[in-house]
């Protein structure tokens, strides 16, 4: 029989209980064990996390940030994906961004769909490069571009993107 803090659970118990444990008997904190503690706790939530979670731009011609997703993706990577998307080229409003209507993850193969307000959708179809890094083809009211999802979201971006994300869930 497995304990409590087996797999998962032991990460995030560190990942919660790190800073606590960072305070030295007068309550310094040695700058070392600081860092150790801290890196530690990073990489212990990184693993309840699959690798496309979190935020990423999809760039176009001329290097343009064109959308701006967020991805939720379970641990490994085992489970279905979610996520928002938006568009940090319109005014921030109500038809910036949405849900999209379907993540279908297949090994290097990523493929996305959504739908634009008044345009007659989106299809991205990526494949996994080295690292991070993916290419692939948008297909955006009937126009064919060639296009890399990267992580992370442009700091010009990423002020609108909580907005984006609490529509989309309906709040």
């Amino acid at each position: 029989m497995t304990g409590w803090f087996s797999g998962g659970r032991a990460a995030l118990a560190a990942v919660l209980w790190a800073p606590a444990a960072l305070a030295q008997g007068d309550g310094a904190i040695a700058s070392q064990d600081f860092g150790e503690r801290i890196g530690a706790s990073a990489a212990a939530a990184q693993a309840l996390q699959g690798p496309l979670d979190g935020g990423w731009s999809l760039v176009g011609p001329g290097n343009r940030t064109l959308f701006v997703f967020e991805f939720i993706d379970p641990a490994g990577g085992r489970g279905p994906v979610s996520g928002v998307w938006r568009d940090p080229n319109r005014a921030s409003g109500a038809q910036d961004g949405g849900l999209f209507t379907q993540i279908a993850r297949s090994g290097r193969t990523l493929r996305l769909t959504f739908s634009p307000p008044g345009g007659r959708g989106a299809a991205i179809a990526l494949h996994r490069t080295a690292g991070e890094m993916w290419v692939g083809r948008l297909i955006l009211e009937g126009a064919n571009y060639t296009v890399r999802l990267r992580r992370g979201v442009p700091a010009s971006a990423d002020k609108a993107a909580p907005r984006a994300a609490s529509r989309a869930a309906g709040e």
